[in-house]
């Protein structure tokens, strides 16, 4: 068990003072700190949830993409969105037309989101394979 200093009373006319003998040196459930308790209870109440609001800016479009390139540097994720052309058997076009630029925590935070929807998708659709089917076509 960690020691802690006690003070029985707390010094008078600093509330600042009070708050942090509360927060880093209380530990309910002390007999002796009973009078403490009761003049400074701890009230541990969660925050409540945020009201999410989702706007659509007059910018906002939905495209489909077939193409997700991935640049990264020190600083950012770049997301590069497009759609593949094949208009002959050896001629493939990609044609970008959304970059997205992402901090390491978001791009983080995609992964984990992305990994839990895909595997509740193969939960319920059957494991995603990423072979082409019958072609030489490649998967990136």
């Amino acid at each position: 068990m960690p020691h802690f200093i006690r003070r029985k009373i707390p010094s008078t006319g600093c509330t600042k003072n009070v708050k942090n003998l509360k927060d880093k040196w209380y530990e309910p459930g002390h007999a002796r700190d009973a009078g403490f308790a009761a003049r400074y209870p701890m009230v541990m109440t969660p925050p409540a949830a945020p009201k999410i609001q989702l706007i659509n800016t007059p910018e906002y479009r939905e495209n489909y993409a077939n193409s997700v390139q991935v640049r990264v540097n020190l600083w950012d994720f770049l997301l590069l969105f497009g759609r593949v052309n094949q208009s002959t058997p050896d001629a493939v076009s990609i044609h970008n037309f959304q970059g997205v630029y992402l901090s390491p925590q978001q791009a983080k935070a995609l992964l984990n989101i992305l990994q839990q929807n895909v595997t509740q998708y193969e939960s319920a659709f059957g494991e995603i394979r990423l072979e082409p089917h019958g072609g030489t076509a490649v998967v990136q």
